[in-house]
């Protein structure tokens, strides 16, 4: 499969874009922004992100006052940020959790890596453990004090960056998957629900009960969006299956994690899921002879391999290096990057050993229809679980309502919701 790197932009309107779950624990799920987003054009993005040449790229304009160029380097440090190299540009990402947790934070932190690999002249910090709330307001102001060009956000942070950005015009700032979008601040964030609809097919192809466990975090719109997408893909390969949910409330809770599990299992399902970081989710699937399939994090396939099926990667680093590079070259426009296969934005994972060879053509044929535009994963009709249409036969949702999607579950997932 080809893979082509090439960023999608488009404005977010004001909206409470829940954030992307990656958080230490419920306390850390911070309150909607109350910073006002950039106005959403009057012609959203629809379906799977289309090639440039087909896209239509819109940025706030910065107001007269405001510079949102590379600010110039403090009197230490000597170069002038490069655009093919990044020679003297220093670059900050924060994280709300540790490396060492993997998932979640493992994925970013290879998206920080590749920032590294394309810009080896620049300087990459990375700050571990920042909780969202006053430690990230103080933590990205010393950055932007210390004269950092880009300070990029891995999850959470929306709110605190809007208030710290509003104060450091010259210095850019990047968040994932959320809403504000200013003069000097962008948003960056994944197709999931393309991944997860893929990831949802293959599931479905090698489950010999057509019951599928999901542990998930938490029952908010950014969680229920791979969740619904899941169902779909796997309700497409076979109609009678069921996703079978059970939630921690909490982001990072191994124990939690291997009681939902288990409790799974007992049930019935013989492959499992989660949208987690912890590694007790695929152990328990090696404990107890069920499959296993990844939600975005390769380490996941070395947690069991022996019951290691596939899944979608992300790749965060596309992200950061073309913002990096506008940045350092002074053609940065904040606005949101957004995209999947076709963009270089979602991968797959090496399948397991026990996958048959006609389950990796499926995969492979999904993600090839989806780059091409061919498979709209949103497409109606699309039903919820109490009947209701949500997406209407020859229908589908346009970027806003994608972005900020779902309140409601679709048919095929069983469990309580939250």
């Amino acid at each position: 499969m080809t893979r082509r790197t090439r960023a999608c932009l488009a404005i977010v309107a004001t909206m409470g874009l829940v954030m992307a779950a990656c958080g230490d624990d419920e306390a850390d799920a911070p309150a909607a922004p109350a910073t006002t987003a950039a106005a959403a054009p009057d012609t959203m993005t629809t379906a799977a992100p289309e090639a440039p040449a087909e896209v239509t790229t819109t940025v706030p304009e910065a107001p007269a006052e405001v510079t949102t160029t590379v600010p110039e380097a403090p009197t230490e440090v000597a170069d002038t940020p490069s655009a093919s190299d990044g020679t003297g540009m220093r670059i900050a990402v924060i994280y709300d959790g540790t490396l060492d947790q993997g998932g979640w934070q493992g994925s970013m932190d290879a998206g920080t890596q590749l920032l590294e690999d394309s810009m080896p002249g620049a300087e990459v910090l990375r700050v571990e453990a920042i909780a969202p709330g006053q430690s990230a307001q103080r933590a990205m102001t010393d950055l932007a004090e210390d004269g950092y060009h880009l300070i990029i956000g891995t999850a959470t942070y929306d709110a605190d960056m809007a208030i710290v950005s509003a104060e450091y015009p010259e210095t850019a700032f990047l968040h994932a998957c959320d809403a504000t979008v200013t003069a000097n601040m962008g948003q960056y964030c994944l197709a999931v629900e393309e991944a997860r609809y893929v990831d949802g097919a293959l599931a479905a192809a090698l489950s010999e009960t057509g019951k599928i466990g999901y542990v998930a975090g938490f029952g908010i719109s950014f969680v229920l969006k791979p969740l619904n997408l899941f169902a779909a893909g796997a309700r497409s390969v076979n109609p009678d299956a069921e996703v079978h949910v059970v939630f921690t409330n909490d982001w990072f809770d191994p124990n939690l994690e291997l009681q939902a599990a288990n409790a799974l299992i007992d049930l019935g399902v013989d492959v499992l899921t989660y949208d987690l970081s912890s590694s007790a989710v695929p152990e328990v699937a090696a404990q107890r002879g069920a499959g296993f399939i990844g939600y975005g994090y390769d380490d996941a396939r070395l947690q069991a391999p022996d019951s290691w099926l596939g899944g979608s990667l992300y790749n965060w680093g596309a992200a950061f290096v073309t913002t990096a590079q506008e940045v350092a070259a002074g053609t940065w426009e904040p606005g949101y990057i957004y995209g999947g296969y076709a963009d270089g934005l979602l991968g797959y994972a090496e399948f397991g050993a026990a996958v048959p060879a006609e389950a990796q053509d499926l995969v492979d044929s999904l993600i090839a229809d989806i780059a091409a535009g061919d498979l709209d994963v949103f497409a109606g009709p699309i039903v919820d679980r109490d009947g209701n249409v949500v997406v209407p036969e020859g229908e589908t949702l346009e970027f806003f309502d994608r972005a900020i999607c779902c309140e409601w579950v679709i048919e095929g997932v069983q469990g309580e919701i939250g």
